[in-house]
This record gives C-alpha cells, sequence and structure tokens, in this order.
C-alpha cells in the first residue's frame, strides 16, 4: 500500500510539475518552438497515462474477484476500452462535422499547431476529448458516491467538462490552437453561447452511456482527478503570461 501510495505521489508531482513548467514558459516566452511540438503529444500522453492507470484499477480487482465466470470478470476492463474507443471517434467525428459545417459548435477552424490532421482536424483532438472526460470523473467521483442518481453524476460531469471549456478557450485562441471566425467580442467567453452549450450536450451523452453500462464504479486514481486541476493551473498560467 505504501508502495503504491508513493508512486501516486510521484506521478502527482511529476503532472504538476509538467503543467507548471509548461505554463511557466509561456508567462518567460520561452521555449515557445518546443511547446507548440509538445502541444498535441502532451494531450495525447495524458489522456493515455489515465487509462493506463485506470485499466490497471479495472485488471486488479478482476484478478483478485472471486467470480469464476472468466467473461464476466473481463467485461468491466473491455467495457472500458470499448467506451474509449467509442469517445474517440463520436468526438473525432463532431469535431469533423463542427468545423465543416459550424452547426455544432459554431464557426471555427484549426491551425497548423496540433499535427497530424486529418482534413483539417487534429488527431489529437479525439484524445484531448477523452483526457478531458477521464479527469472530470476523477471530480465525480470526489463528490458523489454510486449511491446518487445516473443523472445527477452525468449533470456534475457534464458542468464540470463545460467549467473546463470556458477556460481552455481562450487560452487556445491565445496559443493559436484554433480560432473563432465569431467573434464574441468578449476576452473570456471567446466562443459562442453555442459552442458552450454543444460541450454540455455532448459531454452528458458520452458520460450518461458510460454511468449507464456500469463503467467508472471502481475508484480512479488519483492522477485522474488532480489531471483536471493540474489542467486548469496551466490555464491559468498561461492566461496571465498571454494577457
Amino acid at each position: 500500500m505504501n508502495k503504491r501510495l508513493t508512486a501516486e505521489n510521484i506521478e502527482i508531482t511529476l503532472l504538476y510539475f509538467l503543467m507548471f513548467a509548461g505554463g511557466l514558459w509561456h508567462i518567460l516566452n520561452v521555449l515557445q518552438s518546443a511547446m507548440r511540438l509538445l502541444a498535441a503529444p502532451m494531450v495525447v500522453l495524458l489522456a493515455l497515462w489515465i487509462g493506463f492507470r485506470y485499466d490497471q484499477v479495472l485488471r486488479h480487482r478482476r484478478n483478485s474477484a472471486d467470480e469464476t465466470s472468466t467473461e464476466d470478470r473481463l467485461s468491466p476492463t473491455a467495457r472500458f476500452h470499448w467506451w474509449n474507443v467509442v469517445v474517440a471517434v463520436s468526438c473525432f467525428t463532431v469535431e469533423f462535422v463542427g468545423v465543416k459545417t459550424g452547426l455544432i459548435f459554431g464557426v471555427y477552424s484549426y491551425t497548423d499547431v496540433w499535427i497530424p490532421a486529418f482534413r483539417g482536424v487534429p488527431i489529437a483532438i479525439s484524445f484531448a476529448w477523452l483526457g478531458m472526460l477521464l479527469t472530470s470523473f476523477g471530480l465525480v467521483q470526489r463528490f458523489t458516491t454510486l449511491e446518487h442518481p445516473v443523472w445527477l453524476r452525468t449533470l456534475l460531469l457534464a458542468v464540470l467538462m463545460t467549467i473546463f471549456d470556458i477556460f481552455m478557450e481562450p487560452v487556445a485562441v491565445k496559443l493559436n490552437y484554433w480560432q473563432w471566425i465569431e467573434h464574441t467580442g468578449n476576452s473570456f467567453f471567446v466562443a459562442p453561447v453555442q459552442n458552450y452549450a454543444a460541450w454540455f450536450a455532448i459531454s452528458y451523452a458520452l458520460g450518461y452511456g458510460a454511468l449507464r453500462h456500469g463503467l467508472f464504479s471502481l475508484p480512479m486514481p488519483r492522477v485522474a482527478f488532480h489531471g483536471y486541476w493540474a489542467q486548469l493551473l496551466y490555464f491559468a498560467m498561461v492566461a496571465l503570461g498571454k494577457a
């Protein structure tokens, strides 16, 4: 137990260090070329990191369970990975449709900072959605229990995801990750209201599907909870440095 907690503390410390260092580089306006190259890989790494750690939780529970049915023991892990695939595919699809039509989030376009991309949509955006959902679920587990109804836990997830996007949008625009064609004239709510409504609806749909299928009933690793706050720390530092 002590070894596990020590390893988790090291992971959490490393996470905050990386996010703090990234924010500091923006404040000092150094290593900007490196930051452009590392933006997409860091997003992918965070999602895979948390996903891998939760996979370990599920496999440990499976190995220590008393059930005799192999299919039952494997089902939580399998459902989790299938949900990851659904999130990646569906989120890339809505981003693709959103960029091409402007009907989902509003009129916006990605730049060439996040590469590679498929027809103007970065591949890493799927991992961005996945990572944000996983970290938001880390908070949902802290503030609710399995005794709370699914709709309430899903509602909290969607609210956390929308709050995340509210803080992310102005920073992403300043870093030239993407640009909104429809300018709101507000330095904080840079995206149209339609964007935040879409974030809420998409997050609710994906979260509801996960909880209805019994996902995230086991405690997530602590790094998921801290991943949410570490990213908000990064956004805050970049916003100060780019103000």
